[in-house]
């Protein structure tokens, strides 16, 4: 009998090093960046292959309206969808998933794998995995170590140990103990370590669910009790034949916070082996040089994405977004990324520094740094027309007849007039039935059913703002809960 390998995909991560690409309402495993899918859909469709059963995924509630879209795209249907009512770290997430995998078959081999990573081969990756199946029947934990092409100081690194053997037959190394695990170095300390043969560190997993409980017995007991009290007072939810399972927000906000597995197990535990992994084509798209990284250049070395000209420049990735053209002129090594609301110019060697920007952009309370202009919902799509602090307004487009429940916010005065179409609210069992050009207003903060039922059919809607800024995801996307939204084709 052929052991299955169950994916499970952490769908996690705001991307803060893409930014203005990504954005916490639209991370970058969201954004198609290398071909016509997304990271998170090329992940997905990655292990959809023979010895491979139907994937799992790991989320926040955050994700599920991208999760859902993009998944009816690729027509794949998870076998659950673990919803992590806040974040932890990734050790967490490993000991949900083993636990709710394992559960009913702790033989289970599970590989755990980012959803925002890009592998351009992925053929070849499947038979490293498969090829690794082995190691974790026998109780290893397998990560996989890419052969770097570079000194990156972006990564983690992995130092091997002694070659391990499956039926007299090569099958990865050990990893080194200890010390075997080591953090993202400088650039000198990078350099020795390609020179010693050291691997990038992928953060894909391979394991049987029981070896990985033990681990977390051993080494990090206070986050697996959490983990396990969380699940044991999940709220499980069924749609479209896909279970969600709501873990419990009190129980799992007591695991130690931003944890990550490396720290948690992998550098603890004498079980852990190492799979070299040369010619898949990894690519974990980290930062905004990345972008030029794996982006077709010509002779000059740059690379143009979109509407862009690179004139008498070296070096350049032109990246638009926004709708105009873009041109450097006379310019080396640059990063020109433009979007509709957002623009950034940095070099290349400070690639790592748009973090700070976006910190310094949240101190200015700078609302481009968590919205773009255009954010996707389960019932269609909103476009925001202007958003100066004082006064939002947006025009909501409804791409289904649905309805969905809003709760209003108390300190905001919200006027919704009917752009096209009928739209019914319904509000303390009064319905109103609006047609164009008429308009309905909140500011009491209760629940308002409302159904589109006239198509096309749109809503412009000006709210008025408190004194504290707000961005558009926390006015309309928060207060419209994934989970309570009832779609419904009349």
């Amino acid at each position: 009998m052929i052991d299955m390998v169950v994916p499970a995909i952490m769908v996690g991560g705001s991307g803060t090093r893409l930014w203005p690409l990504s954005r916490p309402n639209k991370p970058k495993q969201f954004l198609v960046l290398d071909g016509k899918n997304s990271m998170f859909q090329e992940t997905i469709l990655r292990v959809e292959a023979s010895g491979f059963s139907r994937p799992w995924l790991l989320a926040n509630d955050d994700a599920l309206m991208h999760i859902n879209s993009q998944l009816a795209e690729t027509g794949i249907a998870p076998a659950g969808v673990i919803v992590e009512p806040v974040q932890r770290g990734t050790a967490a997430a490993v000991a949900a998933i083993a636990q709710l995998i394992g559960g009913n078959n702790p033989d289970a081999i599970i590989l755990v794998m980012p959803a925002d990573h890009l592998i351009s081969k992925p053929d070849l990756f499947r038979e490293a995995v498969l090829r690794s199946v082995p190691l974790a029947k026998l109780g290893k934990i397998v990560t996989f170590g890419i052969v770097p092409t570079a000194p990156e100081t972006g990564y983690g690194y992995i130092r091997q140990g002694e070659p391990l053997h499956v039926e007299n037959q090569p099958v990865g190394f050990e990893v080194a103990y200890p010390g075997g695990f080591l953090e993202k170095p400088d650039l000198a300390t990078a350099q020795k370590f390609i020179e010693q043969g050291y691997l990038w560190n992928a953060g894909i997993f391979l394991f049987k669910a029981s070896t990985m409980l033990i681990e977390f017995q051993n080494h990090a007991m206070e986050t697996l009790l959490a983990v396990s009290s969380a699940i044991s007072s999940e709220t499980q939810m069924s749609r479209a034949g896909i279970t969600y399972h709501y873990l419990s927000t009190k129980d799992f906000a007591k695991v130690p916070n931003d944890l990550p597995i490396d720290t948690a197990i992998m550098e603890q535990s004498l079980n852990v082996a190492v799979m070299p992994c040369g010619t898949i084509g990894w690519h974990d798209v980290g930062s905004l040089s990345s972008l030029w990284e794996i982006a077709e250049k010509c002779e000059h070395g740059n690379a143009v994405i979109g509407s862009g000209f690179a004139h008498n420049s070296t070096g350049l990735l032109i990246y638009s977004a926004g709708g105009r053209k873009i041109v450097g002129s006379h310019l080396q090594d640059l990063m020109i990324v433009d979007t509709s609301d957002a623009l950034i110019v940095i070099p290349r060697s400070r690639a790592q520094e748009v973090k700070h920007v976006v910190d310094a952009l949240k101190s200015s309370c700078e609302l481009e740094v968590s919205d773009t202009r255009n954010v996707t919902m389960p019932w269609g799509e909103i476009q925001q027309i202007t958003n100066n602090g004082k006064v939002v307004v947006a025009l909501l487009n409804f791409a289904a007849e649905t309805t969905f429940d809003r709760s209003s916010i108390a300190t905001v005065t919200e006027t919704w007039t009917v752009a096209n179409g009928e739209i019914e609210f319904i509000r303390a069992n009064h319905a109103f039935v609006l047609g164009e050009g008429k308009s309905i207003s909140f500011d009491d903060g209760t629940t308002v059913a409302i159904t589109a039922c006239k198509f096309p059919a749109s809503c412009v809607v000006v709210c008025k703002l408190p004194p504290e800024p707000l961005s558009l995801t926390e006015i309309f996307s928060s207060k419209i809960q994934a989970d309570e939204i009832a779609l419904r084709v009349a």
